[in-house]
Order: C-alpha cells, then structure tokens, then sequence
C-alpha cells in the first residue's frame, strides 16, 4: 500500500514539474513573439550611440527595417537574465505611424532596444515591460560598420 502512494506522488511531482516547465516556455515563447511583432510594426527607426550621445542611422522604409531585423537575428533572440553588468553602447529607437489621438506629422514611441558593450545582451522596453534578451551574435560590431548618418 505505501508503495503505491509513493509511486502515484512521484508520478504527481513529474506531471506538476512538466506543467510549469511548458507553461514558463509558453509564456516565453509569447513575449518573443510580442517583441517581433513589435520591432516588425516600425516605421521609423533611429539608431544612437551612447557615448558620445549621436544619431548614427535612420530607416524609415519598410524593406530597410525587415532587413535589420534580419541582420540582428531577431528571431534567435531568447529572453535570459544578464549575467554581467555592461554599459549600454547602443540605443534603437522604434516608432510606429500615429492614431487618431495623435498628430498626423507625430510619431508614436512604441520602444527602446538597448545594445551592450558585449554585444551579447540586449533590453528591450515598451513603456510596460523590460526584457532582457541573450543574442546569438555580437550584434554591437554590426553597429560599428555603420557610417555616420546614414539615412535610409
């Protein structure tokens, strides 16, 4: 009799551990999803380097922006807590065509993508949500080879 209680506990335990486990991966999978979705609904964005504070790049066609998103690797992207502390080298910013309770000529901020130093890390924020992602790639050198203002 005690055999059986210990086996259906057991059993119990593994079925509670695989439901949270796919439930986090369910979660996270949709605030990657949330994020793409996000960076892919841009009609402008803005590039800056951080120190000396400069805008260093503007995209303001749809093309150019799926091509960065591309460059970046976006999609390779997981969401992970930073593991060591970095200065922010880059800032991207995102800004999406205006609604009715905006200006016509005014651009709406839907978010801020800060780059590393290492270029392994970057923060994304909404207005709402701050998350961290781990990149696949140095995404920071991708930066470097920007020219100086280079309007798109």
């Amino acid at each position: 009799m005690n055999k059986k209680i210990f086996l259906i506990i057991i059993f119990l335990v593994i079925i509670t551990t695989i439901a949270i486990s796919l439930g986090s991966s369910l979660l996270n999978n949709n605030k990657d999803g949330q994020f793409i979705n996000i960076f892919s609904k841009a009609k402008l964005v803005e590039i800056y380097e951080c120190s000396p504070h400069e805008l260093i790049a503007t995209y303001k066609s749809k093309d150019d922006i799926e091509k960065l998103i591309k460059n970046l690797n976006v999609e390779k992207w997981y969401i992970c807590e930073k593991e060591l502390e970095d200065a922010k080298k880059y800032v991207i910013k995102l800004y999406q065509k205006p609604n009715k309770t905006l200006l016509k000529n005014q651009l709406k901020d839907i978010g801020t993508i800060a780059i590393y130093n290492s270029g392994e890390y970057v923060d994304f924020n909404d207005g709402k949500t701050n998350i961290t992602f781990k990149t696949n790639k140095d995404i920071s050198s991708l930066f470097n080879q920007i020219n100086r203002i280079e309007s798109i």
